[in-house]
């Protein structure tokens, strides 16, 4: 590579002033030499004109344009696309890059990102105000909360902590004042501020930019920041990262657990003991607390009020195999209603309440350090299912998450005596149809406050018919089964 070609072939290229020729070499020396890419991307870095970079499926379709496609764009928009490719061959660190050329006859077009896109899901926000850039500067900004799915694009996070779920398995904690960008359901680039990336262990891989290089993930949790210059670390709490510099001729960089690295601008690397404390953690999901979700055969279920954990306990049900129009949802087994009291047999305690209702206790105190921080949600989902009936055939079902801060005992004293009712509590309803072979699907999420220390799961069949035909039976065929529950630190 002639050194002193290349750097006038930049100069016009800056200058928005290559010719047709000039274009075509500066293609081909960016196609022949590692060093010219790595110089031309930290030229276009340090000038402000490598940006919005676009999903992956984009840079795969640009990529694959035959050279014959290549010859007919005009001479900036060719440079562009050879680029692009060269990013999608990884020989570069961004995946895609758009000129931001301030010409005015300028004829590259900019990649328009589809706004249906949806690439990750807002799991938990605390005290944050979330902005779009291109929405930061409306009347009235949208609200940006949990269970919100954001599209791609750049994103302000003015204070407070947020995580997202990336749908392609990876999750985000980003520690306000931060700015990113949202690139793919496997990409995004962090422009500033703090955040820490965990990777589930399914194969699936996770992409970080930054202003300095980019951060590769084999199988991790790591956390990145970036200050007002530049400067970024890169801190392995699991797992292994591989760093590509784009101001450094070194090769990637592998980074083991419980090490940590600064990188300068200038491609200056140096070595850091790792500080997982100071970085934003994504909540972990732990599963399996609550015990005997799928009902299947052999679930044992006590009748009346048990304070005992893992137990079903409440009115009268009976774990049920296939029935004549009823299959379980999974498994062998599925939960029948068949008595709003806990004593079917008693008419005297029949007609006292509305709903038949299974219950179980789930201790919290194992996780009592993040529950005093404040971050954990529970999240309960069952599914519903009914004989077609008639139109005296009861149709209502619902689930409650209840939150206390004492022990099962004192909390069903309290509860029964009206002197407390739960810290929290979520119930969600559900008017299920008349098709047996269809399952519907009742979720309820708790944030869980401060000091709980048990929770209270309960799923409900309701008498929602009124009629009086007291001595037949309250239920005409009403299931539960494939229960899920997820606490997320």
């Amino acid at each position: 590579m002639n050194e002193e070609h290349f750097n006038r072939l930049i100069d016009a290229w800056r200058d928005n002033a290559l010719t047709e020729d000039q274009t075509e070499d500066l293609n081909q020396i960016l196609r022949e030499s590692k060093d010219a890419r790595r110089m031309f991307s930290a030229e276009a870095q340090m000038h402000g004109l490598l940006h919005c970079a676009v999903a992956e499926e984009t840079v795969e379709r640009v990529a694959s344009a035959a050279p014959s496609i290549l010859k007919r764009k005009p001479a900036k928009q060719r440079l562009w696309l050879t680029l692009a490719s060269v990013a999608a061959a990884g020989l570069i660190v961004v995946t895609a890059v758009q000129w931001s050329i301030r010409a005015k006859n300028s004829t590259a077009s900019s990649p328009q990102i589809d706004p249906s896109i949806r690439v990750a899901e807002v799991r938990y926000v605390r005290e944050a105000s979330l902005l779009r850039k291109q929405i930061q500067d409306a009347a009235t900004p949208p609200a940006f909360d949990v269970g919100s799915r954001l599209a791609p694009g750049t994103y302000t996070l003015g204070k407070g902590l947020i995580e997202l779920d990336c749908f392609a398995g990876a999750s985000l904690a980003v520690e306000g004042p931060a700015s990113f960008e949202l690139i793919s359901q496997r990409e995004a680039r962090l422009l500033k501020g703090r955040l820490t990336v965990e990777v589930d262990g399914a194969g699936n891989s996770f992409r970080l930019h930054t202003p300095i290089g980019e951060v590769l993930d084999i199988g991790t949790r790591y956390g990145v920041c970036v200050d007002d210059s530049g400067v970024t670390e890169t801190h392995v709490f699991e797992g292994l990262v591989e760093i590509h510099p784009i101001s450094s001729s070194d090769s990637a960089r592998r980074v083991k657990a419980n090490t940590a690295v600064r990188i300068t601008p200038a491609g200056k690397l140096t070595s850091l003991s790792p500080g997982e404390a100071t970085f934003p953690q994504p909540s972990r999901q732990i599963g399996n607390l609550l015990q005997h979700s799928g009902f299947e055969r052999g679930t044992e279920l006590k009748i009346g009020n048990i304070t005992d954990v893992g137990i079903w306990h409440g009115d009268v049900c009976q774990i049920v195999g296939d029935q004549k129009t009823v299959r379980p949802y999974a498994g062998d087994g599925m939960l029948l209603f068949q008595s709003t009291s806990a004593d079917a047999g008693n008419d005297a305690e029949r007609g006292k309440t509305r709903a038949s209702q299974l219950s179980q206790w789930i201790d919290l105190t194992p996780y009592k350090n993040a529950i005093q921080d404040g971050r954990v949600q529970a999240r309960l989902s069952a599914r519903f299912n009914r004989v077609a009936g008639d139109a005296q055939t009861d149709s209502q079902f619902s689930i409650h998450l209840e939150s206390f801060d004492v022990e099962p005992n004192e909390a069903q004293h309290l509860q029964t005596s009206r002197q407390r009712l739960a810290r929290s509590r979520t119930i969600h309803e559900l008017l299920s149809d008349s098709n047996p072979e269809s399952w519907e699907r009742l979720e309820a999420i708790l944030a869980v406050p401060a000091n709980s220390r048990y929770l209270h799961v309960m799923i409900l069949a309701f008498e929602n018919v009124t009629n009086n035909a007291d001595l037949d039976p309250e239920f005409d065929g009403h299931f539960a089964d494939d229960l899920e529950f997820q606490l997320a630190i």
